[in-house]
């Protein structure tokens, strides 16, 4: 690919963070960190607004997550999707709070549903012992 025509070169400046080995992090992708949300030792890329042009797309339809105070999340981010014309791609958003609502209700769901077939199971257990003991002692 061809370096973008518009784009300054300027000296990379490269800050390393320290952190101690195996390290968990809690992770906001409700797929990935198992049980706990967590993921050990994962490689982050702090956003410091001087990235290519080329990777905000993949960055924002895939793992950026960000913190809001507004009540509608996605003026937060929409002045950085206007400065790469990514508007037209990227044109809402998905809190990870609703994720784990979903997630809770789900699970909600699954619970009573297997609650109701284990009464089931429960009573036709109990219908088919009453039966065979009425059927053993009438014979």
């Amino acid at each position: 690919m061809k370096d973008d025509y518009r784009k300054v070169k300027t000296p990379l400046s490269i800050n390393i963070i320290y952190v101690k080995n195996d390290s968990k992090y809690p992770t906001y992708n409700k797929d990935i960190g198992g049980k706990n949300n967590t993921i050990n030792a994962p490689i982050a890329i702090v956003e410091t607004g001087n990235t290519s042009i080329r990777n905000y797309q993949h960055y924002m339809t895939e793992c950026y997550f960000f913190e809001s105070k507004k009540h509608n999340p996605y003026e937060s981010i929409k002045p950085l999707l206007k400065k790469y014309n990514l508007l037209g791609d990227i044109t809402s958003i998905q809190s990870i709070y609703d994720t784990k609502v979903d997630d809770i209700s789900n699970l909600k769901t699954e619970i009573v549903k297997f609650l109701t077939l284990t009464l089931n199971t429960f009573m036709v257990f109990i219908t088919s012992m009453l039966t065979a003991i009425h059927l053993y002692f009438t014979n």
